[in-house]
This record gives C-alpha cells, sequence and structure tokens, in this order.
C-alpha cells in the first residue's frame, strides 16, 4: 500500500475530479486555497495579499487569476465592508473572457455592493444582468434586488408591479414571500 500512495496522489492530480478543488470548479492553486483558509478564519489582510499576489502571477486570462479577483473582492466587500474598493477586482474578472465558475457569483457581489452603497440604478442595471441567469434562484433575487431598487428610488408603484411579478411567477418561492411582505410594508 505504501507504493500505491504515491501513484494515487499523482493520479489524483492529473486527472478532473479526483482532487478536492476540482471537485469545486475551483483552481488548485495552493496560495488560493491559502486566501480561501484565510477568509473562514477571518482573517482578511491575508487574504487579500495572497489574492493579489496570485492574480499578479497568473496570466489575466486564467481562470486563478479570474478566481484571485473574486476571492479579493470578496474579503474587501465582507470583511472590510469597503464595497467601492471591492468594485475594481470584481470589474476586472468580469472583463476577463475567461470568467472561470465563479462568474455569476462576481456579477451578484457587484450589483450587491452597488445597491449596499446606494448606487440604485447602477445596481438594477447590474440585477437585471443577473435576472437573464439560467439558474431560477438566482433570477428570484435578481427580481427580488430589482424591486427593492426601484423602491429606494421612490418608484413605488413600479416596485409594486415588480413585486407583483414575482409573487404571481410562483407564490411558492422564498422570493415570492418576500414580495409579498414588502408590498404589504408599502401599504
Amino acid at each position: 500500500m505504501t507504493r500505491l500512495l504515491p501513484v494515487i496522489l499523482i493520479l489524483g492530480w492529473f486527472f478532473p475530479g479526483c482532487g478536492p478543488s476540482r471537485n469545486a470548479g475551483l483552481s488548485w492553486d495552493p496560495k488560493l486555497d491559502g486566501a480561501r483558509k484565510s477568509i473562514a478564519e477571518g482573517n482578511y489582510d491575508a487574504a487579500v495579499s495572497l489574492t493579489r499576489e496570485v492574480a499578479a502571477q497568473a496570466p489575466a486570462t486564467a481562470v486563478a487569476a479570474s478566481q484571485a479577483l473574486y476571492l479579493e473582492a470578496y474579503a474587501m466587500a465582507y470583511g472590510w465592508g469597503d464595497f467601492r474598493q471591492a468594485r475594481k477586482p470584481l470589474t476586472q474578472s468580469l472583463s476577463s473572457p475567461l470568467q472561470g465558475p465563479l462568474a455569476l457569483a462576481s456579477q451578484r457581489l457587484l450589483a450587491d455592493c452597488d445597491y449596499w452603497e446606494g448606487y440604485y440604478i447602477r445596481a438594477g442595471r447590474e440585477y437585471q444582468k443577473l435576472s437573464t441567469s439560467s439558474d431560477p434562484e438566482t433570477q428570484d433575487y435578481a427580481n427580488l434586488q430589482i424591486a427593492n431598487c426601484l423602491l429606494l428610488k421612490n418608484k413605488v408603484g413600479d416596485a409594486i408591479t415588480a413585486y407583483r411579478a414575482l409573487v404571481d411567477k410562483d407564490s411558492s418561492r422564498p422570493a415570492a414571500s418576500m414580495a409579498q411582505m414588502m408590498i404589504a410594508n408599502i401599504y
């Protein structure tokens, strides 16, 4: 068995789906794994530092660079609360021709950063892009946030219409329940 262990480990690195991080569709870069661990531990400064190293070393079109940019923005937004600074790596990641498995998450975080800073028109445009996703939960989230943006821009009639569209679409979904509550709060 001890002779087979190196062979098993080598095969795990060369065949897709065998390594733990490849199952998640993410890069196996050890620095990115360190950044993920730092985020989980709440050490956002270390995470940003590691992700910047990866992004600087990887070609701009590499999946690892796109993932590093997302993790950097995630640490800035959720760890530091610096939504303005988080926007730069997200925009850079989304402009890459090879966005990788975190493209949808990057788009959502970019829209959320705009929303949290009070840029409701810009956030609405970003959520509109998300509303065309093939994932129903992402569509629901985006449509709910679009309605929230309308409400916060004091477009109450448009917001009610958007909330009602969510309720009418499928009233059993969580977003529909939230939309119904928002309608009740408006009245």
